[in-house]
């Protein structure tokens, strides 16, 4: 039951992070969202890639989201007088 439940709760990950992505690319994203779904993917993903049938398709899209977030960079700051 367990196994299920990661491999769903990855593949929901997965799939938000996909989400929040477009929606940060078509300007009307969160950061903070795109991360919190960033992290929760690559948790789910790598518990899921531990004991999984198909473990090459959890560990690309733990691989996909890292890259992702790590494109993101530094949050933009306003300049201060």
């Amino acid at each position: 039951m367990l196994d299920y439940v990661f491999a769903l709760l990855g593949a929901m990950a997965l799939m938000f992070f996909g989400f929040y992505t477009a929606a940060m690319e078509a300007g009307c994203g969160s950061r903070r969202m795109l991360l919190g779904m960033g992290l929760a993917a690559i948790y789910l993903c790598l518990a899921e890639a531990a004991d999984s049938a198909y473990p090459l398709l959890y560990l690309a899209g733990m691989i996909w989201v890292m890259t992702d977030l790590h494109s993101l960079g530094e949050p933009a700051t306003a300049e201060k007088d």
